[in-house]
């Protein structure tokens, strides 16, 4: 997942934006400046959505009424600069991923109607996000920040980025979890201010010295941030066994051929392949690109409807001897899929082995089989390969050259 690191980098960019922001007026930092551009540069183009890092940095600037930095010849140049960097990833964008661009900018039927979007999704997922008790210390934090005088201005601040992100993420039509995790950035800060606050008041009342009163703020950091690590690591992380065995059967038998896959994880066997190939030299032809194929509204286009049609496409354009087929296909199951299943009972397929696959759930563990097969018919092999591609629109194809053995 990218979000991580992208996260990184916008911590990062907004931090140097925060140095060059408060700079005095007569020596700004523009060193501070250069570095949080080029942070916010990469963390765009690591993942879409981070670009409300320079909405963000736009509203700091308004709040922090540093209009004399926003005219100078050096910011002009360095805004400049980042757009210019940003313009060969937008142009590529919108030609190869123009559907993934409403992920970061929604649409105008996504405006209108804005009364009735879940602006509450996120909201109910935060317990499962950062956990009650988090929230219930940043809340303690919030309400500490705005009373103390020197605490405040940090608080605002917090406050908008956090009103910012959850706004805009909030807004876009994709939705998951992982996309607003640059919110426990002010939750950090929040919680902080939260635990000074309740050491101070534990302070005065069991009459402990303002030097204690620090060494016990420490005590309760570290003892949190334990606590946290503690509760990290009983977090499920889903996992997946048996392809690792079922690529090193494939590489035993044949080492140097090209193999057709079908059903559920296709990316995590074709990553198996590609990485204990080094050489770049062999290939996965994806049952959900020669016999279907997914559409830019997620309509499903297929190009066989029976197990006569599946056995005349892996003959004249599969140019696979070999066959890895799960159980079950992939979710949504289509016409093409089941066609495949019933072609491979088929005399012109050989069962040669089995390979059980497991997946661990928070409710147990679930095991499918991944069967291999041989094609037993001569297949021929092309050089070159009309490929359409859906996503990118009805009409597009694509002439592509297959990996050579």
């Amino acid at each position: 997942m990218l979000n991580v690191p992208a996260v990184a980098l916008s911590i990062g960019a907004l931090y140097h934006t925060r140095r060059w922001l408060e700079s005095p007026k007569a020596s700004p930092a523009w060193r501070h400046l250069y570095v949080g551009a080029v942070l916010a540069v990469l963390s765009i183009l690591t993942y879409l959505t981070s670009c409300v890092v320079a909405v963000i940095a736009g509203i700091w600037l308004v709040v922090e009424r540093r209009w004399d930095l926003l005219w100078k010849r050096k910011t002009v140049l360095v805004l400049v600069l980042s757009a210019l960097a940003l313009v060969p990833w937008v142009l590529v964008v919108l030609k190869f991923e123009r559907s993934r661009s409403v992920w970061a900018t929604g649409t105008a039927d996504h405006v209108s109607h804005l009364l009735n979007w879940p602006w509450m999704y996120y909201l109910r997922r935060f317990p499962e996000l950062f956990g009650a008790h988090l929230l219930l210390i940043a809340a303690v934090g919030i309400a500490a920040g705005l009373a103390v005088r020197r605490w405040r201005h940090e608080t605002l601040l917090m406050l908008l980025l956090t009103l910012i992100c959850y706004g805009y993420y909030s807004y876009l039509p994709a939705k998951e979890g992982r996309y607003i995790l640059l919110l426990s950035l002010p939750l950090v800060i929040f919680c902080l201010f939260g635990l000074l606050t309740i050491a101070t008041y534990l302070g005065k009342l069991l009459g402990i010295r303002p030097n204690w009163a620090k060494a016990t703020t420490l005590l309760m950091v570290v003892s949190l941030f334990i606590g946290q690590a503690w509760l990290t690591s009983r977090v499920y992380v889903m996992s997946i066994s048996g392809y690792k065995e079922l690529v090193k059967y494939i590489e035993k038998i044949a080492p140097d051929e090209s193999v057709f896959y079908d059903g559920k994880n296709s990316g995590i066997f074709t990553f198996y392949i590609q990485s204990r190939d080094p050489g770049y030299c062999r290939r996965v032809v994806l049952g959900q690109k020669l016999l279907y194929a997914e559409g830019i509204t997620s309509s499903r286009h297929e190009f066989v409807s029976s197990a006569e049609e599946v056995v005349e496409r892996l003959q004249k354009r599969g140019g696979c001897q070999w066959l890895a087929i799960a159980d079950s296909p992939d979710s949504p199951p289509s016409e093409a899929a089941w066609s495949l299943r019933g072609a491979i009972k088929g005399p012109q397929f050989k069962l040669v082995k089995s390979f059980p696959i497991t997946r661990t759930k928070t409710n147990g563990l679930e095991k499918t089989d991944v069967n291999l097969y041989q094609f037993l018919l001569p297949v021929q092999q092309a050089d070159e390969v009309d490929m359409p591609y859906f996503s990118l629109g009805e009409g597009v194809r694509f002439k592509v050259k297959p990996i050579q053995r």
